[in-house]
């Protein structure tokens, strides 16, 4: 069965939702193309910020009895509270998980999400589910970051595991509760805390006046380095291969890594000044490697871009193969480097474009809204306005 298929049956919106959610959140899918589709079934994408939320969804057991049908409604009412407002685009990603795309104003957000919360509670409280736990990711601004805001979900929803008396799980949280340690053996840390992923995004964007700040940082987040020689090691072991795999990652040779680093003797180094210059090498490297890398990969991703904007399914994750980075490598560069949003970037060619043609022709709105690059001319003229301060149509007439 086609998509196109799955958007004339009322009875597969559902799995199109769900589609379009992993989509957006893999980064598989042009903005404009996820528009187009999101219309087709009710949804408008439109928003300043986007943030995600995982939670439990009641089990179906159909020889639980009653509860089985205090479930089911639970669920039926869950779905309800999401449907009825704009905001919200839920969606099942397994039988006992569901997700919500929650999208709005950025000064709505905390509100918007403490709604989702509490419709949560009450429907699965009242469902008779009451080992449930919800993960919410911050809000960030622009499609292209809803990959991020999942990761971040799925991070926190891993910590019920460790934390099940906590059903609400929001971003901070994992930094506010200090585990137990044990003073005779090693410390009950939460893993959390140790994932080389968090290291990996901090190296692929940061300054070299960063580090001792993010070195300290970093260790106060887990004092119990401090009693414990064993975490200790493990700490700045895990830190290093971490920066070994990131540099590695970007085609560095580990050797030049290696040597850069220079002499590395954890038994005489103070743990902040071992750490930091783990990780200081490890930016040495990305910036100076090849001459100067990351100015000619962000000069590649850019070439790419400007020939390719009014492709109406250019993504990033097509740019970050084209110029031989990651996405996320790549979106970090374009932040740091040029102070926008790769998503800014493209709309703001293609607004350029669009003033021109709007000046210079005769086109209609909508023609030009396909020859910059939007199927959909009404959200062409919705980008528009926000970035332009005014519709196509008042722009073209010279009305403020």
């Amino acid at each position: 069965m086609t998509l196109e298929d799955a958007l004339r049956d009322p009875e597969l919106i559902p799995h199109v939702r769900r589609w379009l959610f992993e989509q957006l959140t893999g980064s598989l899918i042009a903005p404009d193309r996820a528009a187009v589709i999101a219309r087709r079934i009710g949804v408008d994408l439109a928003a300043e910020a986007y943030a995600v939320a995982l939670f439990d969804l009641p089990p179906r057991d159909r020889n639980a009895g009653p509860l089985a049908d205090l479930a089911a409604e639970a669920r039926q009412t869950l779905l309800a509270y999401f449907l009825k407002y704009s905001e919200y685009m839920p969606v099942q990603l397994a039988p006992d998980l569901g997700a919500v795309l929650i999208k709005g104003e950025a000064r709505r957000m905390p509100e918007l999400t403490d709604r989702c919360v509490r419709w949560v509670r009450e429907a699965l409280d009242r469902g008779g589910s009451g080992n449930w736990h919800l993960a919410v990711s911050d809000p960030a601004e622009g499609l292209e970051a809803l990959p991020g805001c999942l990761q971040q979900a799925s991070r926190l929803w891993s910590l019920r595991v460790l934390w099940p008396d906590r059903q609400v799980l929001r971003p901070g949280m994992e930094r506010s509760v200090q585990p137990p340690v044990d003073e005779d053996g090693i410390p009950d840390v939460d893993p959390a805390r140790l994932d080389p992923q968090d290291l990996c995004a901090f190296l692929e964007s940061a300054r070299r006046e960063d580090v001792p700040a993010c070195a300290e940082q970093y260790l106060k987040s887990m004092p119990e380095t401090a009693r414990s020689r064993t975490l200790r090691t493990y700490v700045l072991l895990n830190a290093r291969f971490a920066a070994e795999r990131f540099v590695m990652g970007l085609g560095i040779p580990r050797e030049a890594y290696v040597e850069r680093l220079g002499a590395w003797d954890m038994s005489r180094l103070e743990p902040e000044r071992a750490l930091t210059r783990t990780l200081l090498a490890a930016i040495e490297a990305r910036d100076q490697s090849a001459g100067g890398a990351r100015a000619g990969t962000l000069g590649a991703a850019l070439d790419y871009v400007d020939k390719r904007f009014t492709d109406p399914d250019l993504t990033l994750a097509d740019t970050a193969e084209a110029a031989g980075v990651t996405a996320s490598y790549l979106s970090a560069l374009f932040r740091k480097e040029l102070g926008r949003t790769f998503s800014d970037y493209v709309t703001g060619r293609r607004m350029e474009l669009a003033r021109r043609l709007l000046l210079t022709t005769d086109k209609r709105p909508g023609q030009i809204a396909r020859a910059v690059g939007y199927r959909d001319g009404h959200y062409f003229s919705a980008v528009f306005k926000k970035t332009q301060g005014r519709t196509p149509t008042d722009f073209r007439a010279g009305r403020a």
